[in-house]
């Protein structure tokens, strides 16, 4: 009698090992590109927006010729723009957690030594500032300049 040769229908433990292990590595790898993208996005997105509501507090301090101001607390990473409403919830302030929209923290404000933004009638700072927000290793710097009253993302 002759010995049929055999063919394998299943792949081994080890095989199996090898390729769940590949798996992970691929994922470990994919997983903390995503992480610094997101942080990326954050950092970018809460940056936006807080030159956004600058011209927008500019643009209303010229348009109704009268000083306004914004307040940064960097120990709850959000501000407050007082003489706004704010449209989520009517008859307050206007308030934005940096923390709660965009994951990020304010980690410096420095508006010529104080956490306040004042912009007059004119459209012009009180000061030149300096704000940095970050999430996780990234971070973005916001520079103000005083004879604008302009923020630049750098």
């Amino acid at each position: 009698m002759s010995r049929r040769a055999t063919t394998r229908t299943a792949y081994t433990l080890v095989e199996l090992i090898i390729v769940l292990l590949v798996i992970s590595i691929l994922a470990v790898v994919a997983g903390s590109r995503v992480s610094h993208s997101m942080c990326v996005q954050r950092a970018e997105g809460a940056a936006r927006r807080i030159v956004a509501d600058l011209e927008m507090l500019r643009a209303r301090a010229r348009h109704g010729s009268q000083q306004q101001n914004i307040v940064f607390d960097a120990s709850t990473h959000c501000y407050t723009i007082a003489s706004l409403v704010d449209p989520d919830r009517p008859g307050e302030p206007y308030h934005v957690s940096l923390a709660d929209l965009y994951q990020v923290q304010l980690d410096t404000v420095n508006l010529g030594g104080d956490a306040t933004l004042l912009v007059t009638g004119h459209g012009v700072a009180d000061s030149s500032g300096t704000i940095i927000v970050r999430s996780g290793t990234e971070a973005r710097t916001i520079l103000i300049d005083s004879d604008t009253a302009k923020g630049e993302i750098q």
